[in-house]
């Protein structure tokens, strides 16, 4: 049995004939299908309420999430309006189910992902990945201003369960698993050479004192000397924080010839150093000497090899110099 209610706001229906019909439908609702449209049209075959209109919609009922939750006995398939989600919601049988909801699998964006604030999540928590309005990244945090007040392009807060960053690479090669830093003077666009004393890149580490964190140690790469195509001299500089010392200092220079200075800014030999040198003593010469080894026996004082022979370094003693 097919019900048509014809709906034509121009020509109300008698009352008469508005009362049979409503009788009609209450008594073949058992098994009649029914349309609501202005024009008299039948349901689909398939449908058992087909609504057509052209300047009107269907109006789900609009509860708050408190009232879904509170329906009892709720069917499976029951579909609302959730008020403070301002989203539609079915029950599956279990519980209530954003419509909106998808798996994700097998789709191509057309257009930017606009996240608008909210995280990518595996359980719908706020953890895992925010993006800001900017685009700077934060994996498990959504603030991602650092130590110094500035935002971080990406901004990793690890915790007990999640420690440690872990790059692996599974090849047949010799090649590393590593980071990479590219520096230009420029912009993306329009590139440009570095200069001298240009910074490259930097592992810097600070620690909480109780109060704020404050810079502890970092490691600068930098260039020393001129930049031309094919080449780019560079040294690195370290630095460590004294307990006294109000900020990390420069300790020791690795600079673009190989030349390594402890306590030289400008290092003028391979091994540099601008303080007193010490060598732990041993109780006998080491395995396999080549010319030019030296360590300092604990019996017999400082020793040189030279020729295939160790020799005893002399000197006047002088005390108190």
């Amino acid at each position: 049995m097919i019900i048509i209610i014809h709906n034509n706001p121009s020509k109300p229906p008698p009352m008469k004939n508005l009362l049979f019909l409503m009788i009609f439908a209450a008594v073949a609702s058992l098994q009649a299908q029914v349309a609501i449209n202005i024009h008299g049209e039948d349901p689909d075959p398939s449908a058992m309420l087909d609504v057509k209109a052209t300047d009107k919609g269907l109006l789900i009922p609009r509860l708050t999430t408190q009232q879904m939750q509170g329906i009892n006995n709720a069917a499976e398939g029951l579909l609302v309006y959730n008020k403070d989600e301002k989203a539609f919601y079915y029950f599956d049988g279990t519980e209530w189910i954003l419509a909106s909801a998808d798996n994700l699998g097998n789709h191509k964006a057309t257009e930017n992902l606009q996240m608008q604030g909210h995280w990518i999540t595996n359980d719908g928590d706020d953890e895992g990945i925010f993006v800001t309005e900017e685009g700077h990244v934060g994996i498990g945090t959504d603030n991602v201003v650092n130590n110094k007040g500035k935002k971080a392009r990406l901004y990793i807060l690890m915790d007990s369960l999640a420690a440690n960053v872990v790059l692996e690479r599974n090849e047949d090669s010799k090649r590393v698993a590593g980071f990479v830093f590219l520096r230009s003077r420029g912009t993306n666009g329009s590139k440009e050479a570095l200069q001298n004393n240009d910074g490259l890149a930097s592992f810097a580490a600070s620690g909480y004192d109780g109060d704020k964190y404050i810079p502890g140690a970092r490691i600068n790469f930098l260039i020393q000397g001129n930049v031309s195509p094919g080449h780019l001299p560079t040294r690195i500089r370290f630095y460590t924080r004294g307990e006294s010392d109000v900020k990390p200092l420069e300790r020791m220079v690795l600079d673009k010839d190989g030349n390594l200075g402890i306590g030289v800014p400008n290092p003028q030999r391979k091994l540099h150093i601008n303080d007193v040198m010490r060598l732990e003593p041993r109780d006998s010469a080491p395995d396999n000497p080549s010319d030019g080894d030296i360590y300092f026996d604990s019996d017999t004082g400082l020793m040189f090899y030279h020729n295939g022979e160790w020799y005893k370094v002399s000197a006047q003693q002088v005390n108190n110099p």
